[in-house]
């Protein structure tokens, strides 16, 4: 469910050192498991990946698109900064959501902030963009919040 391929949940127990045991118990050369998805190379990337199709577009990953995100971060291509705004805020699938400023400063708040707004916060931003923010520069506030960086590190980034 968090994006990892049942070959690399194959690969989680065939190369485990208790299945080594076993192996060496019959004298069986153990092998390995060749896998070749972007998913699956990773699995922090991964589920933080997984995590932005939820949070950011509302709906379960693609297997070709979450393997595509997952090769650009671990490839250099992309900073999972740049995977978490301009790749998913700026998609077309989610710019045709066409939300206001308050349901957009809401998917922040769950995006970035792993959690629910607070009325305090969200007049804060919403003002901001009232004011002639944009939100190229709202959305900078919260990527490179503490918050952010916090959620980014439960998954090894």
């Amino acid at each position: 469910s968090n994006g990892i391929s049942r070959q690399k949940g194959f690969q989680g127990f065939a190369e485990s050192a208790e299945f080594e045991n076993i192996c060496m118990s019959y004298s069986i050369d153990r092998g390995n498991v060749v896998l070749s998805e972007g998913r699956d190379r990773n699995i922090g990337v991964t589920q933080f990946v997984a995590r932005l199709y939820t949070q950011v577009l509302d709906r379960e990953y693609d297997v070709d698109g979450l393997n595509d995100w997952c090769n650009r971060i671990l490839d250099g291509k992309m900073s999972v900064t740049e995977v978490s705004t301009t790749g998913f805020f700026c998609s077309p699938e989610f710019l045709n959501k066409q939300l206001d400023d308050e349901e957009y400063v809401k998917v922040l708040y769950r995006t970035f902030l792993g959690r629910e707004y607070e009325e305090e916060g969200l007049q804060y931003w919403l003002e901001q963009l009232h004011s002639g923010v944009s939100r190229d520069e709202i959305i900078k506030g919260f990527s490179y919040s503490q918050e952010f960086s916090d959620i980014m590190k439960t998954y090894g980034l």
